[in-house]
C-alpha cells in the first residue's frame, strides 16, 4: 500500500467528536460505541489503513501498542511502519543462554515472549517470573498464561515455580483501565503470594526483549 493511498490524518479528538454524533443519544450500547476505547481503536483503524478496500487489517497489537507519542506522528510513511512493524515479533536484545540452558528453558522470540524473563537460582528449583511491561503488549492475561505455562511445561518446570506480574506505567493508563478489579486483584495476589512464598530473594535477568523507541515513554 502506497502512502498517498492512507486515510487523512485525523487526531484521536478527533474521531472521538465524530463518534458522539454519528451514534446519538438513544443509540443501542451507546456508552460502549462512543467510549475512549471505540475512539482510540477507530483512530488505529484509520492510522494504519485498515479501510475496506486497502486489504490492509487491524490487529489488537495496533490498538494497545498506540502510545500518546506515536499517535502524534501523522506522517504517512510513519504510519505504515507502525501498521507492519506492530505485527512482527520484538528482538530478543539481552539474554543468557547458557543460563537458559541451565534451567531448560528454549529463548525463541516468535514464541511472543512477555518483555523480561527472571529466573531465582537460590533454591533447589529455579523460580520463573515472566513480567510484561504493558505498553508493548497486552497484559498476562489467562490466555497467555496458558501458552507460557506450556512452554514451561516442555522444559520441565512445575507450574508452581512460575510467575506472572503485568507491569503498567500508572493505574491511569488505558490498558489498566480495561483490566477488570477482580483479574487485577487475582493476578496480583497470585503474583504477590508467590514472590512471598520464595523468601523475595533476588533474580537474575534471564531474557529481555527489545522496547520500541514509540512507546518508551510509557512503559517506563
Amino acid at each position: 500500500m502506497s502512502s498517498s493511498a492512507l486515510p487523512p490524518y485525523v487526531p484521536v479528538s478527533l474521531v472521538s467528536e465524530r463518534l458522539i454524533e454519528i451514534f446519538p443519544e438513544g443509540t443501542p450500547n451507546r456508552t460502549y460505541c462512543t467510549r475512549e476505547m471505540a475512539a482510540r481503536t477507530v483512530f488505529a483503524m484509520l492510522y494504519v489503513g485498515a479501510v475496506a478496500g486497502t486489504g490492509r487489517f487491524l490487529a489488537p497489537k495496533h490498538v494497545y501498542r498506540m502510545t500518546e507519542e506515536r499517535a502524534l506522528q501523522a506522517d504517512p510513511g510513519e504510519r505504515l511502519r507502525y501498521g507492519d512493524d506492530a505485527l512482527r515479533p520484538d528482538k530478543v536484545v539481552a539474554r543468557d543462554d547458557a543460563l537458559a540452558n541451565t534451567v531448560g528453558l528454549k529463548i525463541e522470540a516468535h514464541l511472543n515472549l512477555p518483555d523480561i524473563i527472571l529466573v531465582d537460582l537460590a533454591p533447589a528449583e529455579p523460580l520463573l517470573l515472566f513480567v510484561e511491561v504493558v505498553g508493548t503488549d497486552c497484559p498476562v492475561n489467562h490466555r497467555r498464561r496458558n501458552a507460557l505455562l506450556a512452554l514451561t511445561d516442555a522444559a520441565g518446570f512445575p507450574s508452581s515455580r512460575v510467575a506472572f506480574l503485568s507491569a503498567y506505567a500508572d493505574r491511569n493508563a488505558a490498558a489498566f483501565k480495561m483490566i477488570s478489579v477482580t483479574e487485577r486483584e487475582h493476578d496480583r495476589i497470585r503474583t504477590v503470594a508467590g514472590l512471598l512464598h520464595q523468601g523475595c530473594r533476588p533474580l537474575r535477568i534471564l531474557s529481555v526483549l527489545a522496547r520500541r523507541p514509540d512507546a518508551s515513554s510509557r512503559s517506563r
